[in-house]
């Protein structure tokens, strides 16, 4: 199902995932590592035991959010998914994000916004 994604980077070559934190966003250069940190925190410390993995799913930004997000260093792997060109809404994102938690057999999914600063580990 992957090839219905115009863009799918995927690093680590993840498979499998027992833990997905998905991030929707469209132009979130500026705000999406803080959401990413907390993420890799929370994973690593109530889910350290499972197969985790940090899911971007974006509207092909311009503003360079994919390399934002990719740049962020965390322990737990990350992938990052967009729609084609001018392809928008956050349905679409999510649309990719529930074909990719299916192809990982993904026993759990959290979802938590690009711009979110009060998001914690917890």
């Amino acid at each position: 199902m992957s090839d219905t994604f115009e863009t799918e980077y995927n690093p680590e070559n993840i498979k499998s995932a027992e833990m997905v934190v998905c991030i929707p966003s469209h132009k979130e250069a500026d705000s999406i590592s803080y959401p990413t940190i907390q993420a890799d925190k929370g994973l690593k410390k109530y889910f350290g035991d499972r197969r985790s993995v940090i899911i971007n799913c974006d509207n092909n930004s311009p503003d360079n959010t994919r390399q934002a997000f990719l740049d962020t260093p965390t322990d737990i792997p990350k992938i990052y998914i967009s729609t084609a060109p001018g392809v928008k809404g956050k349905g679409n994102n999510f649309g990719n994000l529930f074909r990719k938690v299916v192809d990982l057999a993904a026993q759990a999914v959290v979802v938590v916004d690009a711009d979110l600063q009060s998001i914690t580990p917890e």
